[in-house]
């Protein structure tokens, strides 16, 4: 068991290694990214080489096509959802549902006191 532990440890070690320097990595790229982005929109002449007006009519029939794609989307999210949801209640009340045949036994009386509507509530509902 000792040996098996010890050949284990040497696979954690190496894992924690990859996965911190993994972590850093993707800090790293986020961090450059967010920079690049900051440069990219404050300086117009940052990366921005070979824009032409074809390009803008492209980016604006993207900007078109992609808020028609995002609201499809949304709708479809939340018509999947909805329907999710009567799924779900609906299997509830199938599998929900019992009754029962057995009837009350005559014996058994129910006495209510007092005064006030969930009285007359329990009164009306019991027939008395």
């Amino acid at each position: 068991m000792s040996e098996v532990k010890a050949k284990l440890s040497i696979v954690h070690v190496i894992q924690v290694i990859v996965d911190n320097v993994a972590c850093f990595s993707i800090l790293l790229v986020i961090i450059k990214a967010v920079l690049y982005r900051r440069k990219f929109l404050m300086k117009d002449g940052y990366d921005n080489f070979y824009l032409t007006k074809r390009l803008f009519e492209i980016r604006r029939l993207l900007k078109g096509l992609l808020f028609w794609l995002f609201g499809a989307f949304n709708a479809s999210y939340y018509i999947i959802c909805d329907y999710g949801l009567y799924w779900i209640l609906d299997l509830v009340r199938r599998h929900m549902d019992y009754s029962t045949s057995a009837a009350v036994p005559p014996h058994l009386q129910l006495h209510v006191h007092g005064q006030g509507p969930m009285a007359d509530m329990y009164r009306v509902s019991t027939g008395g």
